[in-house]
């Protein structure tokens, strides 16, 4: 009788152990997931926007040069 009860013991054991791993698994997944998407709203809040509004005014400064470019006769541009 003592040999079952230990033999039981060994498969419940076996068994929250494949229960734990399995959970620690999906939180590790979960977890570097939820940082991945934690950095990616960061560098997009601190890097893509202020980025933007730049490529904005430098895309303004060229038309205006181009417009006055365009606008100058050739002898006054030489």
């Amino acid at each position: 009788m003592h040999f079952r009860n230990s033999r039981l013991r060994t498969k419940v054991t076996a068994l929250l152990v494949s229960l734990v791993a399995l959970w620690a698994f999906a939180a590790w997944v979960t977890l570097r997931d939820g940082l991945g998407l934690l950095w990616a709203g960061t560098l997009d809040q601190k890097v893509s926007r202020p980025t933007l509004s730049l490529v904005t005014a430098l895309q303004q400064e060229r038309r205006a040069s181009m417009v006055y470019a365009g606008s100058v006769g050739v002898s006054q541009r030489a």
